[in-house]
């Protein structure tokens, strides 16, 4: 490297610590967030918004022209395909369906290369009703253990909903197996692009003494 070089290399670098400081990215041991039981958060949740909770599980049709189920139908697809790998059919029945001339699947026809599951009406009004779950409880989860306590949670309702109690079940499981998957995939969605909303509206650039080199950008 030629010593023009070594010196854009060395501004890029001084403008990085700065940016660090500035931005308080080093944690000291008293900025160390205590470890909290997603257990006792879950109950205390569970006492707090029982009426969203017991609201959860009603499945109502939703409106066939709503884009935003058009949207939320690639998502239930991906979980109908799960939860029709169990192997049990009838649980496959509860949350697809053949019906696909529901403007609903406008979008999914439009990727449907044969093999797709095509989502139930009612089992995406239950998804967007996590949506809508997620969004009020947010607020209110801890900064630790956060998707747990966030799992456990809806997990518990959601064993109870109509629309994944299989008839050829006699012990719940495959109702708990259903749950257990929904609430680990979906809640994990939707946490993440909870957080990234949360970062992107608190992202703002620091004011530096001096302008930093171009090269800063490539670092």
């Amino acid at each position: 490297m030629c010593g023009g070089n070594d010196q854009l290399d060395a501004r890029a670098v001084t403008a990085a610590l700065d940016r660090m400081v500035k931005a308080k990215a080093l944690c000291t041991k008293e900025a160390e967030m205590p470890d909290i039981d997603g257990e006792e958060v879950a109950a205390t949740l569970s006492e707090k918004f029982h009426d969203e909770l017991e609201d959860l599980t009603q499945c109502k049709a939703p409106t066939p022209r709503s884009v935003t189920y058009s949207g939320l139908s690639y998502v239930g697809c991906y979980i109908a395909k799960l939860t029709a790998d169990f192997g049990c059919g009838s649980c496959e029945m509860l949350v697809t369906t053949c019906n696909k001339d529901n403007p609903l699947y406008a979008l999914l026809q439009g990727q449907d290369r044969s093999g797709l599951c095509y989502p139930r009406p009612e089992f995406l009004a239950l998804l967007n009703n996590l949506i809508n779950l997620s969004e009020r409880v947010a607020t209110h989860l801890p900064r630790t253990n956060t998707l747990e306590a966030l799992q456990l949670l809806v997990e518990r309702r959601l064993e109870r909903a109509p629309i994944l109690s299989c008839p050829e079940c006699v012990d719940d499981s495959h109702a708990k197996g259903s749950a257990a998957l929904i609430a680990e995939t979906f809640m994990r969605i939707l946490l993440i692009n909870h957080t990234k909303k949360i970062t992107d509206s608190q992202d703002k650039p620091s004011n530096y003494a001096h302008k930093p080199p171009r090269k800063f950008i490539r670092l």
